[in-house]
């Protein structure tokens, strides 16, 4: 997925209007490059989703689902993209638990659709409107405090796996510089 991602990225500048991006109409390598590469990944993240119902999982998903969702939040007159993106929403809502940070990026996500005046699917509006408010209530300090470190401690103990747990370890050793 992540290397999806990085194509994405590193063709973004170079591909103009992404509107204009739809496979059949690429002019270019960057063009071509980067509508196989979101079309794979939203294909790729479908399947994962559809596998994976009970995060947690690696944070680095979170950078697919919002890559899907960037491409799809554009085209959701098409039932493919309209289903992965609501697939993403629903996702990026089931970690929230798990990475408070999901929150932020689901504000994000609905306060991009609401500036381009999208109107959101019905399932995304439901997650939406289930975390309406939960921004204001997570303090920057508890994302931090409470991002899953060791990942496969995550799976069986979440607590114990937070940064905040680690750092507190941490205060109790003293290290001497090399």
């Amino acid at each position: 997925m992540q290397y999806h991602c990085v194509v994405i990225d590193l063709f973004r500048p170079f591909i103009g209007d992404p509107k204009g991006t739809l496979p059949g109409v690429e002019t270019n390598l960057p063009q071509r490059a980067s509508v196989e590469s979101i079309i794979q990944l939203r294909d790729f993240v479908s399947r994962f989703v559809s596998r994976h119902r009970s995060p947690p999982v690696s944070v680095t998903v979170m950078e697919s689902l919002l890559c899907v969702t960037n491409a799809a939040i554009e085209r959701l007159d098409d039932e493919e993209w309209k289903a992965s993106f609501d697939n993403c929403i629903k996702f990026l809502g089931e970690m929230v638990q798990y990475f408070p940070v999901a929150r932020f990026v689901l504000q994000g996500i609905y306060y991009s659709a609401e500036r381009t005046q999208t109107k959101l699917p019905d399932e995304a509006s439901r997650v939406f409107d289930y975390y309406n408010g939960a921004v204001k209530k997570v303090r920057t300090k508890e994302v931090e405090s409470s991002y899953p470190v060791d990942l496969r401690l995550s799976r069986t103990d979440l607590t114990g796996a937070r940064l905040s747990n680690f750092i507190k370890r941490m205060e109790g050793l003293n290290f001497r510089g090399a």
